[in-house]
C-alpha cells in the first residue's frame, strides 16, 4: 500500500533534483555561447553571412546562405533581417544592452534605445551602440558579439538563448532566395 505514494514521491524527488542541477549548469554556463554547430547546419554567423550591417531600430540585416554553408561557396543566398529586441535588451542597472535570458516574440519585444545609434564590424560581429540620454553626462557606448548568440539557419537570421537553445520566434525573411 504504501509503495505507490513513495515511489510518486520518489520520481518528484529525483525530477526536482535533475531540474535543479540544469539551472545551476544553465547558470554556470558562459554567457557567451559560439554559435557554430549548435542547430543543424548552423556554422557562425560571420562565415555564413556577408553584408552584415545594422538596419535601424535594432535590427540587423544580412545576406545569408541558404545551406548554412560559409558565404565563399556557390550557395544559394536570401536577404534577411532580424529584430535584434527579440534577443537583446537594455538593462537600466548597468546601463548595456544585454542578452536575454529567453526571447520574446516580435510583438513584444523593445528596441535597444537609449542605445540606437549602432555599427557591426561585418569581421568580427561586434555590435557598438552609442547611448544616449536628456543628461549628456551619462553618455556611453554598449558592445555585444553578434556572433555568440545570432545564427543563421536555412537563410535566415535567429538567436540563441543565453544557454545556446534557438529562439523559437520567427525571423523575418525579407526576399525570395538568389544566386550570386
Amino acid at each position: 500500500m504504501y509503495s505507490i505514494p513513495i515511489c510518486r514521491t520518489a520520481v518528484r524527488l529525483a525530477a526536482v533534483a535533475l531540474l535543479s542541477s540544469s539551472v545551476r549548469l544553465a547558470h554556470a554556463a558562459p554567457a557567451a555561447v559560439e554559435a557554430r554547430a549548435l542547430y543543424g547546419r548552423a556554422i557562425s554567423f560571420a562565415e555564413s553571412c556577408t553584408d552584415i550591417a545594422y538596419f535601424g531600430y535594432c535590427r540587423v540585416e544580412a545576406t545569408c546562405t541558404l545551406d548554412g554553408s560559409a558565404i565563399s561557396t556557390d550557395a544559394e543566398t536570401q536577404h534577411t533581417i532580424l529584430d535584434l529586441g527579440q534577443c537583446i535588451g537594455y538593462n537600466k542597472s548597468t546601463e548595456q544592452l544585454t542578452w536575454r535570458s529567453k526571447s520574446v516574440s516580435r510583438w513584444n519585444m523593445g528596441y535597444c534605445a537609449p542605445c540606437s545609434q549602432c555599427t557591426i564590424d561585418p569581421d568580427t560581429t561586434e555590435m557598438t551602440c552609442d547611448c544616449s540620454y536628456v543628461l549628456q553626462s551619462k553618455d556611453h557606448t554598449s558592445q555585444l558579439l553578434l556572433s555568440d548568440h545570432v545564427y543563421n539557419h536555412e537563410g535566415l537570421l535567429s538567436c540563441l538563448d543565453v544557454i545556446g537553445d534557438p529562439d523559437p520566434n520567427y525571423s523575418m525573411k525579407t526576399t525570395t532566395a538568389s544566386t550570386e
